[in-house]
């Protein structure tokens, strides 16, 4: 299981968080998601989204409400389950590490704009 978190601007209540896989990563290179990952083994979902966002965005979050989930297909056929938190970030200086190399922080009407990962696009785009 992974989870993601549709995190919004403390700074523009109307924008949230996209980030960019790096251009160098062998899956979704160069495309947009949600900040999120997989659950380490026996993690509690809510603990996970955390320490993910947190690793991925140096974005400490809060409020974690489970908003949906989202299951799609990798290359090796596997399904891979994903849920989406609606969280609040303390404040909105994004620190990248080196699974992404850009980030936006926009709003729900620009979503289409972007070439999303399969790990965000099919929760993004049905449900906005």
């Amino acid at each position: 299981m992974s989870v993601r978190a549709l995190i919004r601007n403390p700074d523009d209540l109307t924008e949230f968080l996209l980030v960019r896989r790096a251009t160098i990563d062998t899956y979704d290179a160069g495309l947009w998601e949600l900040p999120g990952g997989k659950n380490d083994t026996n993690e509690d979902a809510r603990v996970g989204v955390k320490r993910e966002v947190l690793e991925e965005t140096g974005l400490s979050i809060y409020h974690e409400v489970l908003l949906d989930y989202h299951q799609f297909m990798i290359e090796t056929n596997a399904w891979i389950t994903t849920l989406i938190f609606a969280a609040q970030a303390y404040h909105s200086n994004v620190v990248l590490n080196h699974e992404h190399d850009a980030f936006i922080w926009t709003n729900l009407s620009h979503v289409s704009d972007y070439s999303l990962s399969s790990t965000s696009d099919g929760f993004l785009l049905r449900r906005f």
